[in-house]
């Protein structure tokens, strides 16, 4: 047991690592990473995520990675814009743009850019944001019918 000591979770993750060998490592430093930013907690994932790309990885593993990093992103972005610090939370919103992948995190990032630029007065800038939130979207598609809606608030008419 471990007494009344107590192993922090990299330590566990270290561990872990060092018995599933160099190429199962990769996989559950991915899988331990995706568990963190779960939990909350962006900061230690992307360290993860980072870790994982460094590695070279498969191209699976390399996509799940990126994807885990621009949640990230988009998480720490809400977080700046809840609290009005507009332009952190624009640079957290374009970071997962420029990663670029999965679509679904990139759309919500363009959708959230928009309420950023709007919330400082940039109503050009959000506008664009929005209609970069559509593009190529499914009409039932949430963030879809949320940036249709902020574009008609914004534009002040029924129609996009």
């Amino acid at each position: 047991g471990l007494g009344t000591e107590r192993r922090g979770a990299d330590a566990d993750l270290v561990l872990a690592a060092a018995a599933a060998g160099a190429r199962g490592a990769d996989s559950l430093l991915a899988a331990w990473a995706d568990l963190v930013a779960r939990a909350g907690h962006c900061e230690a994932a992307s360290r993860g995520y980072e870790g994982v790309l460094r590695r070279e990885p498969p191209p699976a593993l390399a996509r799940a990675a990126r994807g885990g990093l621009a949640g990230c992103a988009v998480e720490g972005g809400r977080a700046a814009l809840a609290e009005g610090r507009l332009a952190e939370a624009e640079s957290s919103f374009r970071a997962a743009v420029g990663i670029g992948m999965p679509d679904s995190i990139v759309r919500v990032a363009w959708l959230l850019i928009g309420d950023a630029r709007w919330a400082n007065g940039d109503t050009a800038t959000a506008a664009e944001a929005y209609r970069k939130a559509l593009a190529g979207g499914d009409e039932d598609n949430a963030v879809v019918k949320r940036a249709e809606e902020q574009l008609r608030k914004l534009l002040g008419n029924p129609q996009t």
